[in-house]
């Protein structure tokens, strides 16, 4: 028993630790500041949203809730998304959160993403921060033969690869992306911020007929 203060401070290093390595793997390094490789993320993922938003279209944002275990990687993502949509006319009216442990890898219920697309109105983009719709054939079974909805994701850390990533393309469920570079990104610089250390780290690709990236 009077060991436990020593175990719960342990246990408590390496919870964090762990957040840290995960915050790490999907949006950089932690501490975003302006100009943060985080705002560079954030603004080519509302920068795609905007390219694929119809006429009276809505973005709706699928995100971790951080309100519980805090993740200041992902809050700079998010907000870096918001204002770019806005300052380019369009509007996020709907965020919806989802309870995560925190010790794996970010992904969006394949239900809930599923009746996420079904429930969007032509012109309208979800964009993902978790990650691609990850549905099974059955789920996509149920979609209608051309989906309403654009979508829109970050697909970097424990998300598909490129190949994976252009079979949804094709599959028609998602059209615009922020994946990890094929190389695995540069080493980086100290000096290195922003959108610099962001066209190290990562590559946008966009839906086409065969399915491309740039």
């Amino acid at each position: 028993m009077k060991n436990r203060p020593a175990v719960t401070a342990v246990a408590g290093l390496v919870l964090m630790g762990s957040l840290a390595a995960l915050a790490w793997t999907w949006a950089g390094p932690p501490a975003p500041g302006p100009g943060s490789i985080q705002d560079a993320i954030g603004e080519a993922l509302g920068r795609q949203a905007l390219k694929h938003l119809g006429s009276g279209g809505r973005c709706i944002v699928l995100t971790r809730d951080t309100a519980i275990y805090p993740q200041p990687a992902a809050d700079r993502v998010l907000g870096a998304l918001t204002r770019t949509v806005r300052a380019g006319g369009g509007s996020v009216p709907e965020v919806q959160t989802f309870e995560v442990d925190p010790l794996r890898p970010a992904q969006v219920p394949p239900g809930d993403f599923l009746e996420q697309i079904r429930r969007a109105k032509s012109g309208d983009v979800v964009v993902s921060l978790m990650g691609p719709p990850l549905l099974s054939d059955e789920q996509r079974a149920q979609l209608p033969p051309s989906p309403a909805c654009r979508v829109v994701a970050l697909c970097a850390g424990p998300f598909p690869d490129a190949a994976a990533v252009r079979s949804l393309a094709r599959q028609q469920v998602l059209h615009a992306a922020v994946m990890d570079r094929p190389d695995g990104g540069a080493a980086l610089p100290p000096a290195r911020r922003g959108r610099e250390a962001f066209e190290d780290r990562y590559v946008v690709f966009e839906a086409t007929a065969e399915g491309s990236a740039r």
